[in-house]
This record gives C-alpha cells, sequence and structure tokens, in this order.
C-alpha cells in the first residue's frame, strides 16, 4: 500500500542517511551512527519533550470551583447565577459542628475492602466534663468568641467575612443558662437537670447533648460557615488550617476537661483530602505503571537498549500530553484530569511495544536493515491503529458532561503524541544507536541457562560417579596387594 511504500522507500531511507558511510567500531563494539535528519528528530522531541513534561510537573489542583459541564450549560448558569447573587443562597454555605468530647475511632477490626462493615467504635474522653464552672464558663466564652473570630482565607467569601456567620451559631449552654435564671448549675446536679431540660423544653437541642449510659458523653455547637460548597480543595485547605489553628488557641486556655475538640463539616474537609489523594493516585500510577512497562517491553525485546529507548518515550508520550494540556488548553490537575490521566498511561506504550518488538525480530543484523524491517512491517498497522483509536473518541467530543470531553482530548492527545514520539523520536534513536546483531529472546536465555546448568550437575555427578569407581578400584587393588603381601 502507499503507506507502508512511504515508509519503506522515504521514511527508513531518510533516518539511515549518513554522510560519513558507515558506523565505526572500537574494540569491536559498534558505535553509535551518525545520521544527521536522525539525530535531529531525536534532539528535536526530546526538547519538546522536557519542556511539556516540566510543565506537566508544576500542574496543580484547580483554584476554582470544578466545572462538570460546559460554560454556556443552563446548570452551569443557573449555579453561576444563584451564587453571584447578593451574597448568595444560604444553603451554599458549609454548616458543620464543633464537637467536644469525641475522642477518636476505635478502627481496630475494620477491613478497607469492607467499607460498609465494622466502620469502628466511637471512643470518649473520659476527662470530658462540663459540670464545673471553670468547663462551662469556657464553652460560653468559646461560643461568644467562635461569632467574631476572624478568618482571613480566601475561602470566606460572606460579609463581613468572619470564620462563621455570627448569627448561625447555636449553643445550647447560652439557652440552658437562660432557662437557669442565668445561673448554671454545678457539681452533681448539674447532668440530671440538662438531662430533663433536653427532654423537655430544649429538645431541639437533643443532637447537641450527647448522654451516653446515662452520662454526658459528649457535646456539641453548631454553625453555618463563611465558605461555601463548592470550593476546591485548594482553596479549602486553608480554611482547614485556620480552623486548626482556632481550635488549637482554645485548647491551650481549656481546662483538661475540654481539650478534646475537632470541627466537622460534612464531606467539605473530606472531599479537600479526597481531591489531593485523587492527584496523588496518577503520581502513584505513573510509579508502578513505568517500572512493570520497563520490565515487560524487556522480556517481549530481549534487548535492555531498546527497553530503555521505549520507557523514555513512554515518559515522554505522558508527560508532553499532561504539559499540552496545562499550556494550550490551560487545565488544572482536577479529579476528571486525574481520572482520566491515570486511565490513557497503557495507551502510550502501544505503539512504542510494537516498533520495539518488530526491531528485534528482524532477521537482518546490521541496524539500518532492522530499523527498515520495523518501519516498514509495523509502520502501517501502527497509523492505522492510531486512526481508530482516534475516531473513537471523536464521539466524546459532543458530550455535554466536561468530564468525558476532556477523557476524549487526553485519548486524542496520547494517540497524537503516541505516533510522533514513536516515529519521530523511538525509531531515529534506534536508527542512531540501536543494538545490532541477533538479539536473542529473554526466554531463549532462560532456557540457554537451564540447560548450562543442567550440563554442569550432570558433569559434576558424572565426575563424582567416576571418582567414586577410581576410589574403589584403589581400595581392591589396595586389598589384592595385602593379600598377596601376605601369602
Amino acid at each position: 500500500g502507499v503507506i507502508e511504500t512511504f515508509f519503506r522507500d522515504k521514511y527508513s531511507p531518510l533516518l539511515n542517511a549518513q554522510p560519513r558511510g558507515e558506523a565505526k567500531r572500537f574494540k569491536g563494539v559498534l558505535l553509535p551512527a551518525f545520521k544527521p535528519i536522525s539525530l535531529i528528530l531525536v534532539l528535536t522531541m526530546a526538547g519538546i519533550g522536557s519542556y511539556l513534561s516540566y510543565e506537566a510537573i508544576l500542574m496543580e489542583p484547580p483554584s476554582e470551583e470544578e466545572a462538570w459541564f460546559p460554560r454556556d450549560h443552563m446548570v452551569t448558569t443557573i449555579s453561576s447565577d444563584f451564587d453571584s447573587y447578593l451574597v448568595g443562597a444560604d444553603e451554599a454555605y458549609v454548616d458543620g459542628r464543633v464537637y467536644f468530647g469525641l475522642k477518636g475511632l476505635d478502627r481496630s477490626g475494620f477491613n478497607r475492602y469492607l467499607p460498609d462493615k465494622n466502620r469502628g467504635t466511637v471512643e470518649f474522653d473520659e476527662q470530658f466534663d462540663l459540670s464545673t464552672a471553670e468547663a462551662q464558663a469556657s464553652l460560653l466564652g468559646f461560643c461568644a468568641s467562635l461569632r467574631v473570630a476572624e478568618c482571613g482565607v480566601a475561602a470566606c467569601t460572606r460579609p463581613p467575612r468572619t470564620l462563621v456567620v455570627a448569627e448561625s451559631v447555636r449553643c445550647w449552654l447560652e439557652e440552658f443558662q437562660a432557662a437557669s435564671n442565668g445561673s448554671l448549675p454545678t457539681g452533681a446536679d448539674f447532668e440530671p437537670l440538662v438531662q430533663d431540660w433536653v427532654g423537655g423544653a430544649g429538645a431541639e437541642h437533643a443532637k447537641a447533648v450527647g448522654f451516653v449510659d446515662g452520662r454526658l458523653a459528649f457535646t456539641s455547637v453548631e454553625f453555618v460557615s463563611t465558605a461555601k460548597w463548592s470550593e476546591p480543595g485548594k482553596v479549602v485547605r486553608p480554611y482547614y488550617d485556620r480552623w486548626d489553628a482556632y481550635l488549637a488557641a482554645f485548647v491551650r486556655a481549656a481546662p483538661r476537661s475540654l481539650s478534646t475538640v475537632f470541627c466537622y463539616t460534612g464531606d467539605y474537609f473530606v472531599w479537600m483530602t479526597t481531591e489531593v489523594e485523587l492527584v496523588r493516585g496518577i503520581f502513584i500510577g505513573f510509579a508502578i505503571c513505568f517500572p512493570v512497562a520497563f520490565v515487560v517491553l524487556f522480556l517481549a525485546t530481549g534487548s535492555l537498549s531498546i527497553a530503555v529507548f521505549a520507557i523514555g518515550s513512554i515518559a515522554f508520550i505522558v508527560g508532553s500530553l499532561l504539559g499540552f494540556t496545562s499550556v494550550a488548553l490551560d487545565w488544572s490537575l482536577g479529579v476528571g484530569e486525574s481520572i482520566a490521566g491515570t486511565i490513557v498511561i497503557g495507551l502510550a506504550v502501544d505503539y512504542t511495544v510494537h516498533l520495539g518488538h518488530a526491531y528485534t525480530e528482524a532477521a537482518s543484523e546490521s541496524r539500518e536493515d532492522k530499523v527498515s524491517y520495523a518501519a516498514t512491517v509495523m509502520g502501517v498497522t501502527v497509523v492505522a491503529g492510531g486512526i481508530t483509536t482516534l475516531g473513537s473518541s471523536l464521539f466524546m467530543f459532543a458530550c455535554q458532561v466536561t468530564f468525558f470531553s476532556k477523557m476524549a482530548t487526553l485519548i486524542a492527545g496520547t494517540i497524537g503524541f503516541s505516533l510522533l514520539f514513536s516515529l519521530l523520536f523511538f525509531v531515529p534513536l534506534c536508527a542512531i544507536a540501536g543494538p545490532t546483531g541477533r538479539i536473542t529472546p529473554v526466554t531463549e536465555r532462560l532456557r540457554s541457562l537451564r540447560r548450562r546448568r543442567f550440563r554442569s550437575k550432570r558433569v559434576g555427578s558424572e565426575r563424582a560417579s567416576t571418582g567414586a569407581r577410581d576410589h574403589a578400584a584403589d581400595a581392591l587393588h589396595n586389598m589384592a596387594d595385602g593379600a598377596k603381601a601376605d601369602g
């Protein structure tokens, strides 16, 4: 066909062209050949790959809300209108509770592969006690200070941009104090009176007053924050740190009975961590995939140099893809990019593996013939595979959900960079410094090693048997000579 003819008559001769004749040898080793066109292609693609990979390393999680629909989609428009009108809807802001007395979870029997079973047992702080005047004053002071606590980070968008909305703070101890004519009971009278109040007039605070086995084991203060649910993890992290610092300052001044405290905001802080782990997951995926791919390449080709060339090409493909999305498309390393980026790693391996395997399977022992064989035999397959895979991704460009359109972009980009680096970097690199001679497959090497070990064991066994026979013969001769002497 036309493509096969191009690879045989045009592509391969250009890569193999060397004005100074054949490559030289040094102590019997064939040195890399000076092939100007191949050298220019290798250096050019290495420069592009290095720059885009550097840009990929600089990618960070998004600083704006994750967009799951296009900007002109009605869902995005309505959500934006709600958020931008005055201070936004109350439901748009994070609500939560500050808990006192909960020490942690005993998860000794938890199995991560069965997450819905045995999720843990609550551990209560045995020293939690609100019956003392000191602890009561400390909790009342906490509620008062929380209403005016400064925020000072970008996540706090609701005026006056304090840590929480002042009027949203609900402190049951304040209402119980008012119901007790301004004087709180202490000592043994405190918990029974609180329990009676919660069972009657203060029933709305039942979730905030935790009685376990007749004892006040924990309590909480309810609030609505000035931060929105839709903020990305990069914006949420400073807000989380601000809460951490605020509670740490409270604990330093509070009595020991109120020293166990934390802020709970549903999945707001949990999603912040999830975003970080998703981003970390793509690099963990790289750390796993590249060594595995290298081993597979070495086993498939039987050549260490081909495996090194191929894994370098694959690294450039993945790095260039992510770097391109950052430079040209202004993408951040969000949830969609992290998930899709991990998936497309496998696509980057395909074409380089085919060309490398064809290079090692060539019957000829010269570097030029091996390059020509690999390009002629596999060039058509690589291009055809690229066209069909690229065609399959085109349908997702019409999707409204941005995850699928991003996935289509990543698949198409992977195919494009795979074709570029396999044909314009990997093959030219093989033309310059690829292995020559017969490349023995790893399986054949293992069989040969096994045969040599078997032969060495058999020779050792035969030598031991021969030695034993000789020793027995010597013994018999000695016995015969002794008998003659006695006679």
